[in-house]
């Protein structure tokens, strides 16, 4: 008499799929994550994500409040400023959507490297002009 265990395709002593199936175990991810401990490296995320985001905030802070003596010593009226204002939202949201759909086939890593080092250059060239 044939053993069951065995078909044609497989290797011997291998279980077939609807064994497999019986041995495999499910986990509960949302368990997993509730119960693992915050380690070295969550943290550092976390603290490289704040401060990223702090600096991110305080750039439009800092340009809220020093806009009107900007557009004094310019010698501009300071509703000119209104569309220099829009530009850098008008840039976050765009920046956010691409650089989103990038992280979603680059990876996540590549996408933060990529905002960092443009933010960087930008930065940089806005400085020397």
């Amino acid at each position: 008499m044939p053993d069951d265990r065995f078909s044609a395709g497989t290797h011997a002593g291998a279980p077939v799929p609807h064994q497999v199936a019986a041995v495999a175990r499910s986990i509960n991810v949302a368990e997993v994550i509730d119960e693992a401990e915050i380690g070295r490296t969550q943290i550092l995320v976390l603290t490289g994500c704040a401060l990223v985001a702090i600096l991110d905030g305080f750039d439009l802070q800092a340009i809220a409040f020093t806009g009107p003596v900007i557009a004094q010593q310019w010698r501009i009226e300071a509703t000119a400023l209104g569309v220099i204002f829009s530009a850098a939202l008008v840039g976050m949201t765009l920046g956010a959507v691409l650089i989103g759909m990038l992280g979603d086939h680059f990876g996540r890593k590549v996408a933060v490297g990529l905002s960092v080092a443009s933010f960087g250059v930008f930065s940089n060239w806005a400085k020397i002009n």
